[in-house]
């Protein structure tokens, strides 16, 4: 499923944006890490998923998931809510298990 969501993303932001990667070689393929990536608008967040070109896992905040379409997308790409301060301490809950599991 991801494969697929990646190329239908990959046609829908390639003629927006010029996609260059640089340090890919960085990114374990296999294992958890932390990405921190320093974003500006909510392109950057599927961006940052085609540039990586692997599955990731990540936060983001509750407004970008009210709508059922962008919803499914965002979560079909590795997205998970996260609601305020008390949610990002929940969400930290849910986050290390993930990466314990080498996701």
């Amino acid at each position: 499923m991801w494969l697929t969501v990646y190329c239908l993303t990959k046609a829908l932001f390639s003629p927006f944006f010029k996609i260059i990667t640089v340090g890919r070689h960085h990114i374990p393929t296999s294992g958890g890490f932390i990405l921190l990536p320093k974003h500006q608008c909510w392109q950057d967040i599927p961006l940052l998923g085609l540039a990586a070109g692997q599955p990731l896992y990540y936060i983001a905040k509750y407004e970008l998931f009210r709508y059922p379409i962008i919803n499914n997308w965002l979560r079909s790409l590795g997205g998970n809510v996260i609601q305020g301060l008390t949610g990002r301490q929940s969400q930290k809950r849910n986050v290390l298990p993930t990466l314990m599991l080498g996701k």
